[in-house]
């Protein structure tokens, strides 16, 4: 390989290079940016439609179903679902991974704009908020302190909210909960009818008043002077001094003869707690692309000058982000370093010396330093799935090395000189080696065709890893053999010893000081080097003194049980060769025996991360106000916040930001409860406290949800662990089943907090009109009617004050006494043309009930059933629900399927189905076209149903679950497990070219390959410990991966040192 002759000949080249290599992957690794998860478009689309006031099932024909008929032209839309609440419509789009998100919602806004026109007048329009898991705040903040609610809130409003968005990488702060200022104009209705006035003449009137106005330019003498009219109120007294009218009599009717003016508070839909005391919240959401950890640690810097410069108020960090980040990163990190010192470690048991281990370990950190730099000219971020790879790769890294080394090695003592031996080894072995790299790397390419978020989040993996082993691989060809060439001493022996001269008499005379300046440079970097690395080596020596007796120990116990082990194996591997029937009857019943025990392990869509905190979400009785559902809250706030495992409550009753109203589970008689506990082994014991309580509560609906790992988050999907979609047209058709189905779930073990989401909406006040008695009124409709009524209750915001930069909604409404009861309002009397016309006699009305939701999916209604699981996995109550769904009676035309994390679950296991076939016949492609045969490859597959038997014995050895992780760690195992066999029948090949005949070969190649095969399945696994132990928080989410892999790799090494051996000679002999 010229390659090979290049890192001999030219090492001073070989330096620069890889120095270059490290000085541009620390830079890169400054540049990168962190992240818990990867950065990618997320295909979804939120459309949030208001219309105040209209119930369920009017929002469901008037706004939903033209809104469904409108987006279902979309190109790659793949589902619709729907909410119809009362006063608001919300939409969820999703589409096909990979969709252009960008062009997608402007193709969106341009088919709701179409929409709009079949919707009634005084709807809102459709509002589109993208769903993106990068949107999630990234850290929530309580402020709290000596001042009121509106005080604490102006002060977030006019400092804290400025201020931390002008911090770079910050998009948005979002203030929840406090109050808000209102200027409400209360009229008098008898008073009003007196003089023949409606609440629209003094809302209009209110307006006219409060306009400041520009009047253009006007001269005076030979200058021009900007008009400008000023109106605006300057206090709240000159608003009561309005005129409305003059009266016959030349009198002024004024607005506070009429009407009350108060400076009041907004009506609350919202509150937030923090610890049992009410607070002003912020969200705090960072840009796309922001490095959350750098983004937070700026926020608390200013956090901490805020406090400072208000000592009255207190700004606290209630959950934040980057601390996740920051543990799982650094678990990952230790388990990366820990590996490289374990994989280092075995290298010197098996070798003995220390030259060979360092060369080795060398490419674990140049990799790795190399990988960073690709990493962050492929827009790929720190995360724990690129990290993740890294530390999956930190045990394969050196596979090709050990290789080269073993091979370079086994030349030096068969006489050869450094640099020749360096040379002819890695020339040797480089084809094998490359061929290995290659069939490692290739079973990542079917990840591009894994779907759903499966696939999404391990592409980072897959470059990582790809990156890291190209990375590898160009070090094992090149700088191991620039390494393995040279002796390192300056005291070199008289026979070596050659007179260094400058070299110039064969250049002009010209050239030669420019020729001389970059010699003495050449010269002074190799003595740096040289010196640098006897520096080390002088250092580990002095170091390894105190440990020399133990490793000595270690060496002499290592050397007797690897010579006992060699001598077994040759006489196992001779009459292994001489029954092969046995053996190979043997594996396959070892084979099924495994495949059939596979069936007991478990399944669930992703390992369950650790956690200390989970999410209360509560909804009350529909006719719960907003003070019955803080009642509530705080009770049950206080019931959690008194037992000893619990350390943080943050309670969020009612819609208490804008971004609320997006979602469809919060509402003004909703309460949302975080809890965080003190260790993570004590949060089942909150949990089991809170059901407790809450099952006195039976009119509660409630559901429990662990912190969400943000890839939960991620996969957005229901909030419960089990979920049910009982689809059908009659809504009190699916409210009966959805009941029969709720209690036959209950009494499953395992499932608990099983809930639906049918139920009856609010009490309405139905009121109808007579159409009849509008007769005796022409000109009178019932459009006017209904206006009066709405602006009697709701009130109408006729204008706003300014105060210094501030601007306050004045609302004209009704007084109090007037609206606090259906029958006061309709003992109110509308004027009409000078006449006072009693309420009562144009209008009848009735309580009625409707739906307190309306659900749909692709345009079909549907009842939502959900459960959370409680000691199980979702695979083992599985088989029970779906006993319990074909035991329901269900009319033609209704059905129930799962959705949730079962729906994902079978579409990520499909196409990681798809992923395993596709890596084995790559692989086997690549082995082909190396071994130019198409036999010699099919041998090696045998390795694959190896490396599957020993992951099954792993997970279920472990108490392991077959998740998407453990999944994506058999296809990684496609990769490694092949590798051992190719290099074993390569070199067999080899022998068998030279001469050896057919049984000698087999023994020969079985023998000189055993080292290196050892060697290099031996760093692998013990680089892998780390990850399988997890034994740090955050560590768990790649733990599968790195069991499946040890496990498979560990079954498939004892295997291939015997099985591939007895099939190659079978196969051989057959052929002669």
């Amino acid at each position: 390989m010229k390659l090979a002759r290049l890192a001999v000949d030219r090492p001073v080249t070989m330096y620069m290079f890889y120095l270059a290599v490290i000085l541009l992957g620390f830079v890169s690794l400054r540049e990168l940016s962190v992240d818990l998860l990867p950065d990618i478009s997320y295909p979804r689309l939120s459309v949030v439609t208001n219309y105040a006031g209209v119930a369920p099932e009017e929002i469901e024909t008037l706004i939903t179903a033209p809104l469904e008929s409108a987006v279902s032209r979309i190109p790659g839309l793949r589902r619709v679902k729907s909410i119809s609440k009362e006063g608001v419509s919300l939409l969820t789009l999703e589409f096909d991974w990979g969709t252009d998100m960008d062009f997608t919602m402007l193709h969106t806004r341009e088919q709701l704009d179409n929409a709009r026109d079949r919707f009634p007048e005084d709807a809102e329009s459709p509002t589109i908020i993208p769903l993106d898991p990068q949107s999630r705040p990234i850290m929530t903040l309580a402020l709290a302190g000596d001042r009121t609610l509106l005080e604490l809130k102006e002060l977030a409003e006019e400092l804290i909210k400025p201020r931390l968005e002008q911090i770079e990488g910050v998009g948005s702060a979002e203030i929840t909960g406090g109050v808000e200022r209102q200027i409400q104009v209360e009229a008098d209705p008898r008073k009003l009818a007196l003089y023949g006035l409606t609440l629209e003449d003094v809302a209009r009137r209110v307006d006219a008043f409060n306009r400041n106005l520009q009047g253009g330019t006007i001269r005076k003498g030979t200058f021009k002077y900007a008009l400008r009219v000023v109106g605006e109120f300057e206090s709240l007294d000159e608003i009561g001094e309005i005129g409305l009218l003059v009266t016959k009599e030349g009198g002024v009717v004024r607005l506070r003869d009429v009407a009350t003016v108060r400076d009041g508070i907004e009506e609350r839909q919202g509150m937030t707690r923090l610890d049992g005391a009410e607070s002003v919240g912020l969200l705090v959401r960072k840009e796309s692309g922001a490095n959350t950890v750098k983004v937070t640690r700026l926020v608390r810097e200013v956090i901490a000058q805020i406090r400072a410069e208000n000592p009255g108020i207190t700004l606290s960090v209630v959950n934040e982000q980057a601390k996740t980040i920051e543990d799982a990163i650094g678990a990952v990190s230790d388990e990366l370093i820990q590996g490289a010192i374990l994989a280092f470690l075995t290298l010197l048991v098996f070798l003995q010396e220390w030259k060979t281990p360092l060369i080795i370990g060398t490419v674990i950190p140049i990799s790795v330093i190399g990988t960073f730099s690709l990493l962050f000219f492929g827009d790929v971020t720190l995360n724990i799935m690129s990290l993740g790879g890294l530390a999956l790769g930190v045990g394969m890294l050196d596979d090709c090395a050990v290789v080269v080394s073993e091979n370079i090695f086994r030349h030096r003592t068969l006489g050869k000189g450094l640099k020749e031996a360096a040379y002819v080894g890695t020339r040797e072995v480089g084809p094998a080696v490359v061929s290995t790299a290659l069939t490692t790397i290739v079973v990542f390419l079917p990840v591009i065709y894994v779907q759903g978020v499966a696939g999404q989040l391990f592409k980072d993996t897959a470059l990582t890893v790809t990156f890291a082993l190209l990375a590898s691989l160009l070090v094992s060809l090149t700088l191991i053999a620039t390494l393995q060439s040279r002796q390192f001493d300056f005291g070199v022996g008289k026979e070596e010893r050659r007179r260094w001269t400058w070299g110039l008499g064969k250049f002009p005379v010209a050239e030669r000081p420019l020729y001389a300046v970059f010699k003495a440079a050449g010269f002074l970097l190799t003595l740096l080097l040289s010196f640098l690395v006897q520096l080390f080596a002088f250092a580990a020596h002095i170091l390894s003194l105190p440990f020399r007796p133990v490793l000595r120990a270690v060496f002499t116990g290592f050397n007797r049980v690897y010579g006992r082990f060699i001598d077994r194996y040759r006489r196992f591997l001779r009459w292994s060769l001489d029954h092969k029937g046995r053996i190979m009857a043997g594996t396959l019943v070892f084979f099924a025996v495994t495949f059939a025990l596979g069936g007991l392990v478990r399944r669930e869509l992703m390992p369950r991360m650790e956690t200390t905190a989970f999410e209360l979400d509560l909804k009350m009785p529909v006719d719960f106000s907003f003070e019955q559902t803080t009642e509530m809250a705080v009770m049950l706030e206080s019931h959690i916040r008194g037992l000893a495992p619990v350390k943080t409550v943050l309670s969020q009753v009612g819609i208490v930001s804008g971004m609320e109203s997006a979602d469809p589970d919060i509402s003004v008689n909703s309460t949302r409860l975080f809890v965080e506990v003190r260790k993570p082994k004590q949060l089942e014991e909150v949990l089991d406290a809170a059901r407790e309580r809450l099952a006195q509560f039976p009119d509660v609906a409630y559901t429990i949800l662990r912190e969400q790992s943000t890839v939960s988050q991620f996969l957005a999907l229901s909030t419960a662990e089990i979920g049910l979609q009982i689809k059908g047209r009659e809504l009190d058709r699916l409210k009966d089943i959805a009941g029969d189905l709720v209690a036959r779930l209950a009494r499953i073990p395992g499932v608990a907090d099983v809930a639906t989401n049918i139920g009856e909406g609010k009490p309405e006040f139905l009121v109808t009109v007579d159409k009849e008695a509008l007769k005796r009124y022409p000109g009178l409709s019932p459009s006017t009617i209904g206006s009066f009524l709405v602006s009697a209750v709701r009130g109408r915001v006729a204008t706003q004050f300014r105060e210094m930069e501030k601007k306050y909604d004045i609302l004209v409404r009704l007084e109090e006494a007037s609206r606090e009861n259906i029958e006061a309002l309709l003992g109110e009397t509308l004027p009409f043309e000078g006449r006072a016309v009693p309420l009562r006699d144009l209008v009848s009305y009735e309580v009625v009930r409707g739906p307190r939701e309306i659900r749909r999916e692709n345009q079909e209604r549907e009842v939502l059933v959900t459960a959370n699981l409680k000691g199980r996995k979702i695979s083992e109550v599985a088989p029970a629900v779906d006993k319990a769904i074909a035991s329901l009676r269900l009319p033609a035309d209704y059905r129930v399927v799962w959705s949730g994390e079962r729906e994902e679950m079978s579409r990520s296991f499909r196409s990681l189905a798809l992923a395993l076939i596709l890596a084995a016949l790559l692989t086997y492609m690549i082995m082909a076209a190396q071994f130019e045969s198409l036999v010699h490859p099919f041998i090696v597959m045998f390795t694959l149903p190896m490396g599957a038997s020993g992951a099954i014995l792993a997970l279920l050895v472990t108490g392991g679950t077959f998740n998407v992780i453990s999944i994506i760690g058999l296809v990684v195992l496609i990769g490694i497990v092949v590798d051992n066999a190719t290099v074993k029948i390569d070199y067999t090949n080899q022998l068998r070219r030279g001469g050896l005949p057919l049984r000698e070969a087999v023994e020969e190649g079985s023998h000189v390959r055993l080292r290196p095969i050892l060697m290099s399945t031996g760093s692998t696994l013990v680089g892998l410990v780390p990850m399988a132990l997890a034994l740090e928080r955050g560590a768990e989410l790649m733990q599968p991966l790195a069991v499946v892999v040890i496990g498979g790799l560990l079954f498939s090494t004892f295997l291939t040192l015997v099985l591939i051996p007895v099939v190659y000679e079978w196969v051989e002999s057959r052929k002669g």
